[in-house]
């Protein structure tokens, strides 16, 4: 019998996979906005991103000197959805969650062994 634990961390392993099995695959949709960023402030493109910060805020506008979170921008912009809050009421999230349920279904068979070979092989490419 597995302790809460051990099914604890099977899920997050098989999760970790389903997760980059769905962003490999070719029909997954890009972000819907690619480009500069506005800033969400005064609309200016001079923009620049830097390190995260302890408040979250992962951008600067030159022109206005506000700093802003990929959160107060418009669109998904996302490479890795689900890192947002917004992520959650976005089409391209939903739909990435059918297929993460569905590429978790698939590993529920496997062992643990199994499973960290896989995940080292996904990674490998």
């Amino acid at each position: 019998m597995i302790n809460s634990l051990e099914q604890f961390e099977l899920n997050k392993l098989r999760t970790q996979i389903a997760y980059a099995i769905v962003l490999k695959k070719e029909n997954f949709p890009e972000p819907e906005v690619i480009g500069r960023l506005n800033c969400p402030f005064c609309q200016s493109q001079q923009v620049y991103q830097r390190m995260r910060r302890k408040d979250g805020n992962t951008h600067v506008c030159r022109q206005c000197r506000h700093d802003f979170s990929l959160e107060l921008v418009d669109g998904c912009r996302c490479w890795f959805p689900g890192k947002l809050a917004k992520c959650h009421d976005c089409s391209r999230f939903q739909a990435m969650l059918l297929l993460l349920k569905e590429a978790n279904d698939g590993l529920r068979n496997l062992s643990r062994q199994e499973l960290e070979s896989l995940l080292s092989d996904l990674y490998k490419h």
